[in-house]
Protein backbone atom coordinates (compact mmCIF):
# COMPACT_ATOMS: atom_id res chain seq x y z
CA UNK A 1 0.00 0.00 0.00
CA UNK A 2 1.63 3.52 -0.96
CA UNK A 3 2.07 6.36 1.71
CA UNK A 4 0.67 9.31 1.06
CA UNK A 5 2.41 11.23 3.91
CA UNK A 6 -1.07 13.07 4.46
CA UNK A 7 -1.79 13.62 8.40
CA UNK A 8 -5.51 12.21 9.09
CA UNK A 9 -7.53 16.14 10.43
CA UNK A 10 -9.42 13.91 12.69
CA UNK A 11 -8.77 11.18 14.97
CA UNK A 12 -11.80 8.77 16.11
CA UNK A 13 -11.44 7.37 19.19
CA UNK A 14 -13.95 4.73 20.90
CA UNK A 15 -16.26 5.92 24.00
CA UNK A 16 -18.36 4.29 26.27
CA UNK A 17 -22.74 5.16 25.94
CA UNK A 18 -22.63 5.54 29.42
CA UNK A 19 -20.97 8.50 29.06
CA UNK A 20 -23.76 10.40 28.10
CA UNK A 21 -26.89 9.74 30.06
CA UNK A 22 -29.38 11.78 28.10
CA UNK A 23 -31.63 9.74 25.47
CA UNK A 24 -31.99 11.43 22.45
CA UNK A 25 -34.91 11.42 20.10
CA UNK A 26 -33.89 10.56 15.90
CA UNK A 27 -35.58 10.66 12.89
CA UNK A 28 -34.87 6.52 12.67
CA UNK A 29 -36.86 6.53 16.45
CA UNK A 30 -34.67 5.89 19.89
CA UNK A 31 -34.37 3.52 22.88
CA UNK A 32 -36.36 4.42 25.62
CA UNK A 33 -36.40 3.12 29.18
CA UNK A 34 -40.18 1.34 30.06
CA UNK A 35 -41.54 2.67 33.69
CA UNK A 36 -44.38 2.00 35.79
CA UNK A 37 -48.32 3.29 34.12
CA UNK A 38 -48.15 4.86 38.01
CA UNK A 39 -46.18 4.32 41.16
CA UNK A 40 -46.79 5.38 44.58
CA UNK A 41 -44.71 6.64 47.31
CA UNK A 42 -46.24 5.72 50.75
CA UNK A 43 -44.37 3.29 53.31
CA UNK A 44 -42.52 1.18 51.49
CA UNK A 45 -39.24 -0.03 51.28
CA UNK A 46 -36.72 -0.70 48.36
CA UNK A 47 -33.64 -3.46 48.89
CA UNK A 48 -30.77 -3.77 46.55
CA UNK A 49 -27.50 -4.82 46.09
CA UNK A 50 -24.07 -3.52 44.83
CA UNK A 51 -20.27 -4.01 45.16
CA UNK A 52 -18.17 -1.68 47.65
CA UNK A 53 -17.67 0.45 44.35
CA UNK A 54 -21.21 1.53 44.34
CA UNK A 55 -21.20 -1.48 41.01
CA UNK A 56 -23.87 -4.09 40.16
CA UNK A 57 -21.69 -6.29 38.84
CA UNK A 58 -22.56 -9.49 40.18
CA UNK A 59 -25.44 -10.29 42.05
CA UNK A 60 -24.36 -13.83 43.75
CA UNK A 61 -21.45 -11.93 45.26
CA UNK A 62 -22.77 -8.54 46.32
CA UNK A 63 -25.37 -10.72 48.18
CA UNK A 64 -22.65 -11.34 50.70
CA UNK A 65 -22.32 -7.29 51.20
CA UNK A 66 -24.68 -5.66 53.52
CA UNK A 67 -28.22 -5.03 51.66
CA UNK A 68 -28.84 -1.66 50.88
CA UNK A 69 -32.53 -0.55 51.92
CA UNK A 70 -34.25 2.96 50.42
CA UNK A 71 -36.77 3.60 53.02
CA UNK A 72 -39.36 5.72 51.94
CA UNK A 73 -40.43 7.06 55.44
CA UNK A 74 -36.76 8.28 56.35
CA UNK A 75 -36.38 10.37 52.81
CA UNK A 76 -39.77 12.31 53.59
CA UNK A 77 -38.59 12.76 57.44
CA UNK A 78 -35.43 14.32 55.98
CA UNK A 79 -36.95 16.20 52.73
CA UNK A 80 -39.99 17.58 54.52
CA UNK A 81 -39.91 20.70 57.09
CA UNK A 82 -43.13 21.51 59.41
CA UNK A 83 -43.00 24.95 60.52
CA UNK A 84 -45.52 27.28 62.44
CA UNK A 85 -47.65 29.67 60.59
CA UNK A 86 -45.61 33.17 61.30
CA UNK A 87 -48.49 35.29 59.92
CA UNK A 88 -51.04 34.02 62.06
CA UNK A 89 -52.58 35.36 65.18
CA UNK A 90 -52.00 35.06 68.95
CA UNK A 91 -55.40 33.61 69.84
CA UNK A 92 -55.24 31.51 66.47
CA UNK A 93 -51.83 30.30 67.88
CA UNK A 94 -53.10 29.22 71.37
CA UNK A 95 -56.52 27.52 69.51
CA UNK A 96 -56.56 26.53 65.98
CA UNK A 97 -52.76 26.50 65.65
CA UNK A 98 -52.29 27.04 62.21
CA UNK A 99 -48.86 25.09 60.51
CA UNK A 100 -46.85 24.88 57.25
CA UNK A 101 -45.51 21.87 55.98
CA UNK A 102 -43.14 22.07 52.73
CA UNK A 103 -42.30 18.82 51.07
CA UNK A 104 -39.60 18.67 48.20
CA UNK A 105 -41.63 16.57 45.71
CA UNK A 106 -38.60 16.39 43.15
CA UNK A 107 -36.11 15.05 45.73
CA UNK A 108 -38.37 12.50 47.28
CA UNK A 109 -39.09 11.15 43.37
CA UNK A 110 -35.51 11.45 42.53
CA UNK A 111 -34.31 9.03 45.30
CA UNK A 112 -37.62 6.61 44.37
CA UNK A 113 -36.80 6.05 40.97
CA UNK A 114 -32.89 5.69 41.42
CA UNK A 115 -33.86 2.96 44.27
CA UNK A 116 -36.29 1.50 41.81
CA UNK A 117 -33.23 1.32 38.92
CA UNK A 118 -31.07 -0.05 41.48
CA UNK A 119 -33.31 -2.82 42.84
CA UNK A 120 -34.08 -4.17 39.34
CA UNK A 121 -30.34 -3.53 38.34
CA UNK A 122 -31.40 -1.74 35.20
CA UNK A 123 -27.62 -1.12 34.98
CA UNK A 124 -25.95 -3.70 35.99
CA UNK A 125 -22.35 -4.53 34.08
CA UNK A 126 -21.79 -0.52 34.31
CA UNK A 127 -18.66 0.34 36.13
CA UNK A 128 -17.87 3.80 37.52
CA UNK A 129 -14.87 4.43 34.80
CA UNK A 130 -17.70 4.10 32.20
CA UNK A 131 -19.32 7.50 33.38
CA UNK A 132 -18.54 11.06 33.05
CA UNK A 133 -18.85 11.55 37.08
CA UNK A 134 -16.35 8.42 37.64
CA UNK A 135 -18.99 7.14 39.78
CA UNK A 136 -22.19 4.86 38.18
CA UNK A 137 -24.52 6.19 41.10
CA UNK A 138 -24.31 9.45 39.84
CA UNK A 139 -24.51 8.48 36.69
CA UNK A 140 -27.93 6.90 37.12
CA UNK A 141 -29.10 10.07 39.22
CA UNK A 142 -27.92 11.85 36.16
CA UNK A 143 -30.31 9.56 34.13
CA UNK A 144 -33.09 10.07 36.47
CA UNK A 145 -32.95 13.96 36.18
CA UNK A 146 -32.84 14.21 32.48
CA UNK A 147 -34.94 11.40 31.30
CA UNK A 148 -37.79 10.30 33.92
CA UNK A 149 -38.87 13.11 36.21
CA UNK A 150 -40.43 14.85 33.06
CA UNK A 151 -42.56 11.14 32.04
CA UNK A 152 -44.06 11.81 35.45
CA UNK A 153 -46.58 14.22 36.84
CA UNK A 154 -47.97 14.22 40.36
CA UNK A 155 -51.60 12.65 40.91
CA UNK A 156 -52.63 12.90 44.40
CA UNK A 157 -50.76 14.11 47.45
CA UNK A 158 -52.59 13.08 50.47
CA UNK A 159 -52.09 14.37 54.21
CA UNK A 160 -52.81 12.67 56.94
CA UNK A 161 -53.60 13.35 61.02
CA UNK A 162 -54.15 11.83 63.85
CA UNK A 163 -54.03 13.98 66.73
CA UNK A 164 -53.06 12.92 70.07
CA UNK A 165 -53.88 14.40 74.00
CA UNK A 166 -51.18 16.01 75.55
CA UNK A 167 -52.18 14.10 78.82
CA UNK A 168 -50.58 11.27 77.14
CA UNK A 169 -46.99 10.28 78.29
CA UNK A 170 -44.32 11.58 76.27
CA UNK A 171 -46.05 14.10 74.44
CA UNK A 172 -45.50 17.69 74.37
CA UNK A 173 -47.35 20.47 72.72
CA UNK A 174 -46.53 21.84 69.40
CA UNK A 175 -43.84 18.86 69.51
CA UNK A 176 -45.77 16.94 66.41
CA UNK A 177 -44.78 13.95 65.16
CA UNK A 178 -43.97 12.52 61.61
CA UNK A 179 -45.02 9.08 61.70
CA UNK A 180 -46.60 6.53 59.10
CA UNK A 181 -49.26 4.82 61.84
CA UNK A 182 -50.95 8.60 60.86
CA UNK A 183 -52.51 7.02 57.91
CA UNK A 184 -54.80 5.44 60.76
CA UNK A 185 -56.16 8.56 61.67
CA UNK A 186 -57.99 11.55 59.23
CA UNK A 187 -57.38 11.55 55.90
CA UNK A 188 -57.28 15.40 55.58
CA UNK A 189 -59.09 17.46 52.92
CA UNK A 190 -59.55 21.07 55.20
CA UNK A 191 -55.32 21.95 53.56
CA UNK A 192 -54.22 24.80 51.34
CA UNK A 193 -51.88 23.37 48.91
CA UNK A 194 -49.72 25.12 46.75
CA UNK A 195 -47.11 23.80 44.15
CA UNK A 196 -43.90 25.48 42.29
CA UNK A 197 -44.65 26.37 38.78
CA UNK A 198 -42.93 22.59 38.36
CA UNK A 199 -44.79 20.92 40.73
CA UNK A 200 -41.19 20.62 42.54
CA UNK A 201 -41.76 21.60 45.86
CA UNK A 202 -46.03 21.94 47.86
CA UNK A 203 -46.33 24.39 50.20
CA UNK A 204 -49.63 23.09 52.75
CA UNK A 205 -51.49 24.79 55.21
CA UNK A 206 -53.34 24.01 57.78
CA UNK A 207 -54.89 24.58 60.72
CA UNK A 208 -55.41 21.67 63.96
CA UNK A 209 -58.98 20.73 64.25
CA UNK A 210 -58.33 20.39 67.84
CA UNK A 211 -56.88 22.99 70.29
CA UNK A 212 -53.19 22.97 70.43
CA UNK A 213 -53.35 23.41 74.28
CA UNK A 214 -55.12 19.76 74.68
CA UNK A 215 -53.69 17.79 71.62
CA UNK A 216 -50.47 17.56 69.25
CA UNK A 217 -50.65 15.43 66.33
CA UNK A 218 -48.77 12.64 64.46
CA UNK A 219 -49.03 13.16 60.59
CA UNK A 220 -47.74 11.86 57.46
CA UNK A 221 -48.48 12.20 53.53
CA UNK A 222 -48.18 9.96 50.58
CA UNK A 223 -47.87 10.76 46.76
CA UNK A 224 -49.03 9.60 43.58
CA UNK A 225 -47.80 9.92 40.19
CA UNK A 226 -48.99 8.87 36.41
CA UNK A 227 -46.80 8.66 33.52
CA UNK A 228 -47.58 11.15 30.54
Amino acid sequence: MRRTYISPEFRYDGMAGTFNMKESASFFGSKMMDIEDSISIENNNIIYYQNAAGEQLNLNLEKSNEAQVYNTIEDKRLNHTIELDPAQSHLLLESSTQWIVTVDLKLILTNYLYSILKSSRTFEGVRNEGTIYNNVNDAIRDYVSRNLLSRYVLDQFNFWISYVPLSTQGTLRYRNVFSETAIGGTLTTRVQTSYTYDKSLVRVGFAQELPSNTHCFDYYFTMSYVKL
